[in-house]
């Protein structure tokens, strides 16, 4: 609607100067001052999110795979730029604010976090990583409050109980009860796939799994 209003302006513009139409504007105290440029950069602000609505509305295949990096590109276009008017960056911020509240559980959610992991293209976390956002101090801020970097790590946790599960093994870990590793610790399948340590797996089902997150991602053709 407001995509299609700008796109009016012209005629717009003509019916507010029409003096026959002026009469009415002053009787029901319309303002006839149009901030344009507002508009025009309120709608660009929200283009990612309708992007973002239609791309998670398919009915063709699902979705919820691609829910972490839609909501973390989201949260990257928030990013206040040194060119924006204060208008656009207040409109940003309290986008922040709503993306923060709505979206607060979304990187710990258990069922989002596997078929995250569990998808090819997105099983490594890539968009993930600190280091990629140390110069973006508003996107860091808020992902770093959304434990968004720890996802990751939850999102094995919770593929080595689903791993045991399916094997029979009962003797899980809950991801909500894991310590600090100790020094002398022997360090396991899942371990090794977080935090990249080198061994000799056997020929086993663990040995498919790390199979699987030794892959590379398969990029976007």
């Amino acid at each position: 609607m407001l995509q299609r209003f700008v796109e009016e302006k012209v005629c717009i513009t003509a019916c507010l100067n029409e003096k026959r139409l002026q009469k009415h504007f002053s009787s029901t105290k319309i303002s006839k001052v149009i901030q344009w440029n507002n508009l025009e950069e309120l709608i660009n602000v929200l283009d990612p999110f309708e992007a973002a609505t239609q791309k998670l509305s398919v009915d063709s295949s699902p979705t919820l795979s691609i829910v972490l990096p839609v909501v973390t590109t989201l949260i990257t276009r928030l990013e206040n730029r040194s060119n924006d008017s204060l208008f656009l960056q207040e409109i940003k911020g309290n986008l922040r604010r709503s993306v923060e509240e709505r979206f607060k559980d979304v990187y710990q959610n258990k069922l989002m976090l596997l078929c995250t992991v569990w998808h090819p293209r997105w099983k490594d976390f890539g968009y993930l990583q600190c280091l990629l956002y140390q110069n973006h101090s508003e996107t860091l801020a808020l992902l770093t409050k959304l434990q968004a970097f720890k996802s990751k790590t939850l999102a094995y946790l919770f593929l080595e109980e689903q791993f045991h599960i399916l094997f029979g093994n009962t003797s899980v870990v809950s991801p909500s009860n894991v310590q600090d590793e100790p020094t002398n610790k022997q360090y396991g399948l899942f371990d090794i796939m977080i935090t990249n340590r080198n061994t000799t797996s056997s020929k086993s089902h663990g040995s498919e799994l790390l199979m699987y997150e030794n892959e590379r991602e398969i990029n976007r053709n």
